[in-house]
């Protein structure tokens, strides 16, 4: 039976230096719920998925037994950082998350964003960022909004999510967080025959 230990923002030097318990996979709060819906989709389609990979692996080989594990119709993704080599990352790791690259900009994100799904790498969410994400989110309702903070906290959290952010994830970016949000935000059939979110 995996064993998962989940960790709060005061531990975050100590999760980029590794996992302090051998053979339990360590994961911070805010990366929890994209976490668990990869590993549920993945187990669904009968995969052994990441949990059942020895915790020593290298993070390379972990990365091919999940890429698979997000079916259905991509969603395109825009990606949003504040320099070149962070949207370059961001972009690479869209298409292993179970996304389609659409567009990839330095700065802030413009208010005609045309993708279904925002990746927006704020690095620190000042105030200045927390007011665009505001004004996008309210222009741009149809855009589903991830936020990449270097280090989440509650605050800026819940701040996030309420100025219209669909989900905030830290760095470094975790695969299966990312693949498990872009999975939760896929539209999904009511039994009436029509489409929602299911967040």
């Amino acid at each position: 039976m995996p064993i998962v230990s989940v960790a709060s923002s005061l531990v975050e030097g100590r999760r980029r230096s590794g996992p302090p318990l051998a053979g339990i996979e360590e994961v911070p709060w805010y990366d929890l719920p994209g976490r668990v819906e990869t590993w549920f989709t993945g187990w669904d389609s009968g995969r052994a998925g990441t949990l059942a990979t020895p915790a020593a692996i290298r993070r390379d080989e972990r990365l091919l037994g999940i890429t698979a594990a997000c079916p259905g119709k991509p969603l395109t993704v825009s990606v949003v950082a504040s320099t070149p080599m962070d949207a370059d990352g961001l972009a690479a790791l869209v298409p292993f998350a179970g996304g389609l690259v659409g567009t990839t900009r330095c700065g802030r994100p413009p208010l005609d964003e045309p993708a279904d799904v925002l990746v927006w790498d704020v690095g620190s969410l000042t105030a200045d960022a927390l007011g665009w994400l505001g004004i996008l989110a309210a222009n741009r309702l149809q855009v589903s909004i991830i936020l990449v903070e270097s280090f989440p906290r509650g605050d800026s959290v819940r701040a996030a999510l309420e100025a219209g952010a669909k989900a905030v994830l830290g760095k470094p970016l975790s695969v299966e967080a990312l693949m498990g949000t872009l999975h939760r935000l896929k539209p999904v059939a009511d039994g009436l025959g029509e489409e929602r979110v299911h967040c």
